[in-house]
């Protein structure tokens, strides 16, 4: 058994529950889950973001997006 999450996970994550997730790492998204549907008003949305931390990467929920 891993400690890492992998993009299997994720994918069995959005299909367990229904959502869908967006995580950020190294300056870019990558999305998880139906991103194409007509009324997206009701699909729980989640926001990580994967950085290292200790020499292990680590997923953090954002909770505040910033401006530029």
């Amino acid at each position: 058994m891993s400690s890492v999450l992998t993009t299997k996970d994720l994918e069995t994550i959005v299909r367990w529950f229904k959502c869908r997730i967006m995580v950020y790492c190294n300056e870019s998204w990558t999305k998880y889950g139906g991103w194409n549907f007509g009324d997206e008003s009701y699909v729980p949305l989640f926001v990580l973001e994967k950085k290292e931390f200790k020499g292990k990467f680590v997923y953090q929920i954002v909770l505040t997006v910033k401006e530029d």
